[in-house]
């Protein structure tokens, strides 16, 4: 009797395993079929504190349908953090930083005298994702645009708002040279 047991208990077994790969395949090859379209497009809502040197714009994330990007030209993402790029008087470029607001974690972008933010909200673009997936995480994009020649700097600090700043916090330092 006990070897019918054991029998059982290894048809069991297996029969479990089988239904486990099973089921994690239908999860995995469900996210793959979602259709393009379920990206959530969310703009920031910001608060502008002017100081000597720069203009700081706080953002949270909120969702806005159909947002028209104002961009027209480079893109400068976490590649360039730390790097120094040239752009001429009035082109506007892009900012890109990989980010999720579900943790509570969002940018906070300084930008110099010389630059202008056109988007001074931002926006955040979720990542695709299954439908209904949460914790999703995406891309902050400022639209920014040189209105000074000389030396100027695009900043970030990536950090729960309601948190001090500690020094161990993600940063983002661009220096851009403007002609």
């Amino acid at each position: 009797m006990s070897l019918m047991n054991g029998k059982n208990k290894l048809r069991l077994t297996a029969a479990s395993v089988v239904l486990c790969v099973a089921l994690a395949l239908i999860l995995v090859t469900a996210g793959c079929t979602s259709p393009a379209g379920n990206q959530t497009q969310t703009t920031t809502a910001a608060t502008t504190v002017p100081t000597a040197n720069a203009t700081t714009v706080v953002t949270t994330a909120t969702p806005v349908a159909n947002q028209t990007p104002v961009f027209t030209g480079m893109v400068f993402n976490e590649s360039y953090n730390g790097k120094n790029a040239t752009v001429k008087l009035n082109d506007t470029f892009r900012v890109a930083l990989a980010g999720n607001p579900t943790t509570g974690y969002l940018w906070n972008a300084s930008v110099s005298k010389g630059l202008t933010i056109l988007n001074p909200n931002g926006t955040y673009t979720q990542n695709p994702a299954a439908a209904n997936m949460t914790g999703v995480g995406g891309v902050f994009t400022w639209d920014v645009k040189a209105i000074s020649n000389g030396t100027q700097n695009f900043s970030a600090i990536y950090k729960r708002p309601w948190e001090n700043t500690t020094g161990n916090e993600t940063t983002f330092k661009l220096t851009l040279i403007v002609s």
